[in-house]
């Protein structure tokens, strides 16, 4: 029976996916690429001499046994003095230390970062079962003796390792156990340097008691994490540039790769002298924020620096920041559009502060005259710091008025106070005095701003003594007050007793003069005589006539 086109195309590949499969099973795996049997391969290792760790590359050889790599007779170590080869039989002795053997892989380990800050905290998990296969057959157990490092161009780093063998460091603070959370310090590597190889190595099984001085470990290439490292950033900021003695000043910024969640950022105030005056911390949050609030009473006006140092700062200059501020003091200023005020008329009272209330807040005006209260106000405070308010005064006060202008703020500095005089609201506007003749009594008159009583009076130019007075309603028109008088100047004043009255005086000067008359002349006797005898002649030539 002739098996058919298709059945024998199936058999053939069949067939030849059998040869492959074989050809794959009788090779070795290694970091992904087939080694064929017998042949080898190369292996680095990370050495331990006391502290310091050294990275060898070609420190031992893997041969391929049909699928399985084994350790090839002779690897390669260094220590500090010599380099000496030992092989997987343990019982070959090198004087009186024991044969060391190492890990080439430690694939297992999971490494559960990514990124990760210079200084910052990373989790290995590390794995739970690991041996080591000689080429003699023999298996190597190896002991829970984890070991995390960094490498970075051959120079190898301890992130943490336990204290199995003897070892003595002051690195030697984890204990690492089969399938444990190994967490390590990522080192504070440059920041120029912006990745970081990351390997998990064990120690192997060795055999009776040795000094642990030089411990070999080794390590593969697929045992690597590539951390990818954050830079640092750190950043201060305040709520305002200045604020007053009274206040308190909000500080909050970002820590970034600068220091962990739940470690503190050292905020220092410090005046121009760098000397420090306050000084208060701020927790780093799970978000990388920071934030406090100091309150700066008891601190002298003047300028300062707001200092801010995260936990890294020492490594990381980048980790520090400072910001400028100024402390003002508190003050307050006010006035009035006039000094001396009539009764009853409106008064501006105007002022500015500083550090004495908030934007809205309002600024308490009273007015006394001794210990009686002529007004109480209130006015608010605008955004820039000023105030202003319109007051009417009572009509019926008169006097000295003191104003006081503060607020809840009850430092000295946040009230002030003034002084204005509050006069009465009419006037005299004009004495009306009329010249005279002689034996007229004065005639007087007075227009004021009102129908305000006065007393009217005249008095002598001459001798100052007062002549005539009188009571007086204002706007009542021309009276005539006193005695009649005799030619001569005479001084008229009306007056107000009206406290605090500025206009309540008027003085004029007045005239009397004599009456006139036609003046009689004085007959000289001789006169008359001639004069007789004049009119007797005529009288006697007009008789001698009129007989003719």
């Amino acid at each position: 029976m002739f098996l058919s086109e298709a059945k024998l195309n199936k058999l053939f590949l069949f067939a030849t996916a059998l040869l492959l499969l074989q050809g794959a099973f009788a090779d070795c795996l290694y970091m992904g690429k087939q080694v064929e049997h017998g042949k080898t391969v190369t292996i680095d290792c990370v050495m331990l001499h006391g502290t310091t760790v050294e990275y060898v590359e070609k420190c031992g050889m893997l041969i391929c046994k049909g699928t399985e790599l084994y350790f090839a007779n002779e690897i390669t170590t260094r220590d500090t003095s010599v380099n000496r080869t030992f092989t997987c039989d343990p019982e070959q002795k090198y004087g009186w230390r024991h044969p060391w053997y190492f890990v080439t892989a430690v694939a297992g380990a999971v490494y559960t970062n990514t990124s990760a800050c210079r200084g910052s905290r990373i989790t290995v998990t590390l794995p739970k079962q690991f041996s080591i296969v000689c080429i003699d057959g023999s298996i190597r157990t190896g002991y829970p003796s984890f070991f995390v490092g960094t490498l970075d161009n051959g120079q190898v780093k301890v992130l943490g390792h336990n204290c199995n063998g003897g070892f003595s460091s002051s690195a030697c603070n984890t204990l690492f156990e089969q399938g444990a959370n190994a967490t390590v310090i990522v080192p504070f590597v440059p920041l120029e340097q912006k990745t970081l190889d990351v390997f998990a190595a064990m120690q192997t099984k060795y055999d009776g008691e040795i000094s642990g001085e030089h411990l070999p470990f080794g390590v593969v290439e697929s045992g690597y994490q590539t951390l990818t490292l954050i830079d640092p950033s750190f950043d201060l900021s305040i709520d305002k540039a200045s604020c007053c003695t009274n206040e308190s000043i909000n500080i909050f910024g970002k820590a970034i790769c600068c220091g962990e969640a739940g470690t503190n950022v050292t905020i220092n105030i410090k005046d121009s002298s760098g000397n420090t005056v306050k000084q208060t911390n701020a927790m780093i949050t799970a978000d990388n924020k920071y934030a406090t609030t100091i309150n700066l009473t008891g601190i002298s006006p003047g300028k300062y620096t707001i200092e801010a140092v995260a936990p890294l700062a020492d490594k990381l200059p980048t980790c520090k920041r400072t910001v400028e501020f100024e402390l003002k003091s508190p003050w307050l200023k006010f006035g009035t559009d006039k000094a001396v005020v009539p009764a009853g008329s409106s008064l501006k009272i105007a002022g500015s502060t500083q550090c004495c209330a908030k934007p809205n807040e309002k600024a308490k005006i009273t007015l006394r005259k001794g210990s009686t209260m002529l007004a109480s106000t209130e006015a608010n405070l605008n955004a820039d710091g000023h105030f202003e308010k319109l007051i009417t005064l009572p009509s019926n006060e008169t006097g000295p008025v003191e104003i006081t202008v503060g607020f809840e703020n009850t430092n000295p500095a946040c009230t002030k106070k003034a002084s204005i005089v509050v006069i009465f609201p009419d006037v005299m506007k004009n004495l009306i005095a009329e010249n005279l003749k002689e034996g007229q009594k004065a005639r007087l008159a007075v227009e004021c701003t009102a129908n305000m009583p006065v007393v009217l009076k005249v008095y002598s130019y001459d001798t100052g003594d007062l002549i005539a007075d009188q009571n007086y309603t204002c706007n009542s028109g021309i009276v005539e007050i006193g005695p009649e008088l005799k030619a001569g100047v005479y001084d008229a004043r009306a007056e107000a007793s009206i406290p605090f009255c500025i206009q309540c005086k008027l003085q004029r000067y007045f005239l009397v003069t004599k009456t006139a008359t036609v003046p009689t002349p004085e007959i000289n006797a001789a006169l008359v005589v001639f004069c007789a005898i004049i009119v007797l002649l005529i009288a006697k030539a007009k008789r001698g006539s009129d007989e003719n």
